[in-house]
């Protein structure tokens, strides 16, 4: 069976070119139960993607491969999310002109608040809890919420790190 990666992982779909991790995984599923397939082809050609289902969908084929032989091919592009998915196969190959790798984590903040502010719009925001706007675009990021997302980007990367995918 050929399970296809095309386009930006995401945790859920969230439009055209996009394969959610749960529909992937619902695929590799059904190719496990399905007695007719052998062998297991992961196509992949995608930048990467969202965090969010990734290490639970390379668990997946981590296990799969005690079922049937998973291989994983870039073809031509299998960058940090869909590199990561790759390297969880029992096999992983590149197309001679393809490019793998990419280990990294991001997170964007945009501040919004001068673009706002120039068109005459005062955002007030109302929360409850220290934390609930922290990061919010609305403002510019203080010390503290520049600090806390970094400690997550970090901890998404130690746990990219340590799933076995060489820095």
């Amino acid at each position: 069976g050929v399970l296809t990666q095309r386009g930006n992982m995401v945790d859920a779909l969230s439009g055209p070119g996009s394969t959610s991790t749960q529909m992937f995984t619902a695929a590799l599923q059904d190719a496990l139960a399905d007695e007719t397939v052998g062998q297991i082809l992961i196509d992949i050609d995608s930048p990467g993607g969202s965090v969010y289902g990734v290490a639970e969908l390379a668990s997946e084929i981590l296990n799969a491969r005690s079922q049937k032989p998973v291989v994983a091919i870039a073809n031509s592009l299998a960058a940090s999310a869909a590199y990561w998915v790759g390297s969880a196969a029992t096999e992983f190959y590149c197309t001679p002109g393809g490019e793998v790798g990419s280990i990294g984590v991001w997170q964007a903040h945009e501040d919004i608040s001068g673009a706002l502010l120039y068109e005459g719009i005062d955002v007030t925001l109302i929360s409850a809890g220290k934390y609930k706007v922290e990061g919010n675009p609305y403002e510019p990021l203080t010390e503290e919420a520049t600090a806390f997302l970094q400690s997550r980007v970090d901890e998404y990367y130690s746990v990219f790190v340590e799933a076995g995918y060489p820095a």
